[in-house]
């Protein structure tokens, strides 16, 4: 079995599946080949196959295999596909999908001492995607072979998806699918394990029975232009932008709490002024957005707390521009200005409202148009998804006329809701239980401890197996998403159907996403196989 996942990962780490991208197809038809030279699915081709997620730009698909055993309980193993680019490689980005040739190239790259260590040692797998996650795809992978050749009394459905790193559009795809299968087969879903990398704490492995949210709040400031030699007759968006952004980025203040775990603070990944060319006038308007993680805070108060911040912001700005007003008055002698602003901050849900309000004819067709024209935009890589909500937002202030200082604060896609299997009603204890269990068999058998954590905070489509007592709030989401609809959409009414406890359970890795990633030779190849094994066991004599 070690030279078998060994194989599959050296193959499949040789796809270079960037995310977003076609050539995910080409790791998808490598899966689907897997499963069709095995001799269980060749006589029950029923049970395996290659589902095309609905109107994909880059045509991906969801490969899953079901093999029966003698019971309806079912374990369903899942991992994803995609990777991320290879630009952080340099000189070395030629050989990031070659197991064997990468680490006499990483040797001659300034990298850190224990990379270095790790190299010598012969104990680990460096290659994009080595860890995150084509290990644990493979570990999969092999275990539905081997299960295949004896079922026992459970079934096994393993699932690969595309797009975890971008938009989980596969996840949020293979919903449906996994509901399908379950009617059909009558199956009784009771644990889904996502074989994602697993981090060490202390030496304990780290299992995770929940999983992180994520949200994309949009900010767009308008201002008020001006010559920048007049420039106290504007108002600066990017300085009010700049208060919201030293409001928010890497706030104690907007931090969730669970348990001694803490979710990160907010951090901004974009801040800029809308000039398409430069110009000697204060800019009319800047837009940013942020990654908010967070354990149980929802979108509404997200929306919220940042309308409060932005109304502050402009408050805070508009003092200290008078401020420097009567100092700049006091060295140099012109007329008394005073400032009448009164800025005005609107949710997107509140400014769609009042363009169609407006307008009551007109918006409905414009809006339309808008969202047609955005959608070839997206297709042609024009712009991303936050790109093309900031677009929206823009639209939306010119429909309405509004030319005065004002903000509008929304969502860009993807949202991660975050989930944790000892919230899910009637399951609560499920995955507390495989832990205990693979615990005590990692100790028994290898001698490391397992810790268990509450969330995740790295994001997984775990997000997307369920739906927890503690989130609300989709409708404010979709409400204030200019792309929901058909380019964005998460149905939660069949998540809260599927309803399946998680947990995330993989391979020992390192610096995901980072030119030294790897992947324990032994976890890959011993540890974890057989730990998967006794897990999956355990959940069919339950």
């Amino acid at each position: 079995m070690n030279e078998r996942i060994l194989e599959l990962l050296k193959d499949l780490v040789s796809i270079d599946s960037l995310t977003s991208s076609e050539r995910e197809r080409e790791a998808a038809e490598y899966i689907y080949n897997f499963l069709e030279k095995i001799p269980y699915f060749k006589k029950n081709p029923e049970l395996f196959g290659k589902r095309e997620i609905p109107a994909d730009p880059f045509k991906r698909a969801l490969v899953y295999g079901l093999v029966r055993g003698k019971t309806d309980k079912t374990v369903i193993l899942t991992g994803h596909y995609d990777v991320v680019d290879s630009e952080d490689y340099g000189p070395a980005r030629a050989y990031a999908f070659d197991i064997e040739r990468l680490p006499d190239r990483l040797r001659l790259l300034d990298i850190d001492e224990e990379s270095k260590r790790d190299i010598e040692s012969g104990e680990w797998i460096f290659g994009r995607g080595a860890a995150d996650m084509k290990a644990g795809l493979a570990v999969c992978m092999e275990h539905l072979r081997e299960y295949a050749s004896n079922p026992g009394e459970g079934s096994l459905l393993f699932l690969a998806v595309p797009d975890e790193e971008s938009y989980s559009v596969g996840m949020r795809s293979a919903v449906e699918l996994l509901l399908e299968l379950r009617r059909r087969h009558a199956l009784l879903y009771r644990l889904l394990i996502d074989a994602e990398p697993s981090r060490r704490a202390d030496g304990a492995q780290v299992l995770s029975v929940g999983t992180g949210g994520k949200c994309l709040p949009v900010i767009l400031v308008q201002g008020k232009k001006a010559h920048i030699r007049s420039c106290f007759d504007g108002l600066n968006p990017i300085g009010v932008l700049a208060k919201i952004f030293f409001a928010t980025e890497l706030s104690a203040e907007c931090i969730d709490v669970y348990e001694g775990e803490a979710a990160p603070p907010p951090t901004w990944a974009f801040f800029k002024d809308m000039k398409e060319i430069y110009d000697a006038s204060v800019p009319l308007q800047a837009a940013g957005y942020l990654s908010a993680l967070g354990f149980y805070t929802t979108p509404g108060q997200i929306l919220e707390r940042l309308c409060a911040i932005a109304r502050t912001a402009f408050a805070d700005y508009l003092s200290e521009m008078r401020g420097h007003y009567e100092d700049y008055r006091a060295k140099s002698a012109f007329e008394i200005r005073d400032f009448h602003m009164r800025p005005r901050v609107f949710s997107f849900s509140e400014l769609k409202a009042k363009c169609a309000q407006e307008d009551a004819a007109g918006f409905p067709p414009f809006y339309e148009a808008l969202y047609g024209d955005i959608a070839k935009k997206l297709q042609a890589k024009a712009l991303n998804y936050p790109q093309a909500t900031i677009l929206a937002m823009r639209e939306l202030l010119s429909f309405a006329r509004i030319t005065s200082p004002c903000a509008v604060i929304g969502f860009a896609p993807p949202l991660y809701p975050p989930m944790l299997s000892e919230r899910l009603p009637g399951r609560e204890r499920e995955a507390v239980r495989c832990f205990e269990r693979l615990r005590s068999d990692s100790r028994e058998l290898y001698g490391i401890d397992m810790v268990k954590e509450y969330y995740s905070v790295g994001l997984s489509d775990c997000s997307y197996c369920a739906v927890d007592s503690a989130f609300a709030g989709e409708d404010v989401y979709s409400e204030n998403t200019p792309l929901w609809g058909e380019l964005y959409n998460i149905d939660f009414s069949a998540i809260r159907r599927l309803n399946v406890p998680a947990v995330l359970f993989g391979p020992y890795g390192k610096d995901f996403h980072q030119c030294t990633e790897r992947v324990s030779r032994f976890d890959l190849c011993e540890r974890i196989p057989e730990l998967m094994r006794r897990v999956c066991a355990f959940v069919f004599e339950q």
